[in-house]
């Protein structure tokens, strides 16, 4: 979930993302929040501009585990890896701005280029390569 839907969920849930946020910060605008349940870990995946990238590249993934209060952060810039968050209307509010166009998109991408998707997607440079064979653009917000 995008931070600004934490209050939106399930009274454990959000019980859960409130701990992690307590172990290690608060979550911030640009922040996707994974819950890991069965291993007791909570994902912040920092972006970069979420609000206005149709794709938003994943900066880095800070990882706690509530098993040992451990922090492991991947920062992805410093292994010069290019990660994006893909779908990112999965993560918006119906009723934002640009909620219809980001759907439309991932839902073109889903059908064009991830037929089979996997967790972790494509390399940066393949999924850009898919977008131009399938003549898609991102969409301008």
């Amino acid at each position: 979930y995008h931070f600004n839907q934490i209050e939106k969920l399930p009274l454990k849930l959000k019980l859960f993302a409130k701990i992690a946020e307590r172990l290690h910060r608060s979550a911030s605008k640009n922040d996707v929040i994974q819950l890991h349940l069965d291993s007791k870990k909570v994902s912040f995946l920092v972006t970069e501009d979420f609000e206005n990238s149709p794709i938003p590249r994943i900066l880095k993934r800070e990882i706690i585990a509530f098993s040992d209060n451990r922090l492991h952060t991947v920062d992805h810039q410093e292994k010069s890896q290019v990660r994006i968050l893909y779908f990112k209307s999965n993560f918006m509010e119906k009723n934002e701005e640009h909620f219809d166009k980001q759907k439309a998109f991932d839902e073109e991408v889903k059908k064009k280029v991830f037929s089979d998707f996997e967790s972790y997607g494509m390399h940066f440079s393949d999924f850009a390569k898919s977008l131009v064979e399938h003549k898609l653009s991102l969409p301008k917000y």
